[in-house]
């Protein structure tokens, strides 16, 4: 089944209303105002925009099929109808919510989205559109944004974000994900190793972090002091955006990370505490999916009430093993040896 449709929205607003006690006071649901086409062509190509609209309304067009024309679309991410609205409405809720947290009308905001895996004229992995990229570019043109840090939490490697702003300096984008089955096969998109650093003038801002097997909520807590704080408290970005995901958790069947409901609470946490301390609280979490309706459900009702500084319960059990994991404290070492001549914090 498609990730798109387990997104369980009227639970997670029950969920809020009766486990966060979150009331019409506490926070402000909007209506979500669709993007212009304008908005895409500031990330993605004339003629991947025009094709998915085409496909979208029903109307046949030739697309060639090999990897680097204009426009490509690999047989996981089908354009079915009405797709192209559907997408001009989810880019739409990215940019209000960047909107209202960069212009102070909100402290942080949450949209759903997460489209990481959009290149500029390629939709691969469920995603047609990088609403992440089209968000930052309509800010940095709209309204002046220079410098965002970008955290990547859902399990699959982001690699249209990396792509997009690889040789950008101004963007710093972290990414935790699983790259290996516990076969030794490469798990999608085949990318993120420690290695990508960026390339030009944006080397040395785009760090990845291939976690293991079964990384656990602890290995996840490890990683978060030693790479997340240290490099976005450096950087100082003037705002912070969340790229989530919730395949990462322990009951995920595509992946093999053992993260709980726990573990994203600390996330969450994390990504409040963080954008305080480096950018005034200016934080916008874009939710991605997952495979689970349950999971999804509980997962956006613990960031969003961690976003409005509510206490939240979590009831799952937390994993057995106890201790980081050595092999994670070996590529967090790595990490910190590739990028100490970029950085002053791992010098």
């Amino acid at each position: 089944m498609h990730p798109l449709r387990l997104h369980p929205w009227t639970s997670f607003i029950n969920d809020l209303k009766e486990k966060v006690r979150v009331g019409e006071k506490d926070v402000l649901l909007l209506e979500v105002e669709a993007a212009c086409e304008e908005a895409l062509l500031r990330v993605h190509s004339e003629s991947h925009v025009s094709i998915i609209k085409a496909l979208s309304r029903g109307v046949e067009v030739k697309v060639l099929g090999s990897f680097g024309v204009a426009s490509y679309l690999p047989p996981d991410t089908p354009v079915v109808p009405g797709i192209f609205e559907l997408m001009l409405h989810l880019i739409g809720g990215a940019i209000q919510a960047g909107r209202m947290v960069w212009s102070g009308s909100v402290r942080n905001a949450m949209a759903f989205g997460g489209q990481h895996h959009a290149l500029t004229y390629y939709s691969s992995g469920f995603c047609y559109f990088n609403d992440v990229a089209v968000m930052i570019e309509w800010l940095r043109e709209k309204a002046d944004l220079r410098r965002v840090a970008i955290f990547d939490f859902d399990g699959h490697h982001g690699n249209g974000t990396q792509f997009i702003y690889n040789e950008d300096p101004d963007v710093l984008y972290i990414s935790f994900h699983q790259t290996h089955d516990p076969f030794g096969e490469k798990i999608y998109p085949g990318t993120g190793w420690i290695e990508d650093i960026g390339a030009g003038e944006g080397k040395g801002f785009k760090v990845n972090l291939p976690l293991p097997v079964g990384a656990t909520d602890e290995d996840y807590d490890y990683a978060l002091n030693e790479v997340f704080r240290p490099l976005v408290e450096e950087f100082k970005p003037e705002l912070l955006v969340a790229n989530g995901g919730f395949d990462a958790h322990r009951s995920a069947a595509l992946l093999n990370l053992s993260l709980t409901l726990h573990g994203y609470l600390n996330i969450a946490e994390t990504l409040v505490e963080a954008a305080e301390k480096v950018c005034g609280g200016r934080l916008v979490v874009l939710t991605g999916v997952g495979y689970s309706p349950e999971v999804v459900r509980r997962g956006l009702t613990i960031i969003l009430g961690t976003l409005l500084g509510k206490p939240v319960v979590v009831d799952e059990e937390k994993t057995e093993e106890r201790g980081v994991k050595k092999e994670v404290i070996r590529r967090v070492a790595q990490i910190k040896g590739v990028l100490k001549e970029y950085w002053g914090c791992y010098r």
